[in-house]
């Protein structure tokens, strides 16, 4: 058993070696570097020259000068909208639970002298509107009449007459809705 694996061996250890070989006489020499690539830059892993450390330093500082601004700004109008003062600390309600604090108030609400008042003069403009006459439409003949006598006039000549409905359909039992129709359209029986 020995004997074909020492063949495979040697075998595998020739084309090692044939590998080996034939790699070393198609090497080639070094390509220059294309331009602008840096032999140094190039051993480092990067290029040292594409981000400047100050530049990413002032734009975080400007970032958060502008946060800074942007909070002033909105407590301002926040200020200027509730018309509370301005204060640095904590709300006292977080600090000493909500009995610190005292309780918002609403405006007071604005009441009436006596009741009524303000409908007292709608309401005496529409018993007059009811109960006198005037006239709506001159040039069409259309008056207004006090609600009492109008309803003295219908009761005395009664209401027009409604048309006599044409003529009504009949269900002789041999239709029915259809589903998709819901009932709008009578549909023979199959």
């Amino acid at each position: 058993m020995s004997q074909p694996e020492q063949r495979t061996g040697i075998l595998v250890r020739l084309l090692e070696l044939l590998v080996v070989v034939a790699a070393l006489l198609r090497r080639r020499p070094a390509r220059t570097l294309p331009s602008g690539v840096d032999a140094k830059d190039l051993g480092g892993g990067y290029e040292h020259g594409d981000m400047n450390a100050l530049v990413v330093a002032g734009a975080a500082l400007g970032l958060i000068g502008t946060l800074v601004l942007l909070f002033v700004l909105v407590t301002l109008f926040e200020q200027a909208m509730v018309s509370l003062p301005f204060t640095v600390s904590r709300p006292a309600d977080l600090t000493g639970g909500l009995q610190a604090a005292p309780a918002p108030t609403p405006p007071a609400p604005a009441l009436e002298a006596q009741s009524g008042q303000t409908s007292n003069p709608y309401r005496a403009a529409q018993e007059q509107k009811l109960n006198s006459y005037a006239w709506v439409d001159r040039g069409a003949g259309v008056v207004r009449i006090p609600i009492d006598r109008a309803m003295d006039l219908t009761a005395q000549r009664g209401l027009a007459a409604q048309p006599a409905p044409s003529a009504m359909p009949q269900d002789a039992g041999g239709t029915s809705p259809s589903m998709a129709s819901s009932g709008r359209v009578e549909e023979s029986y199959p």
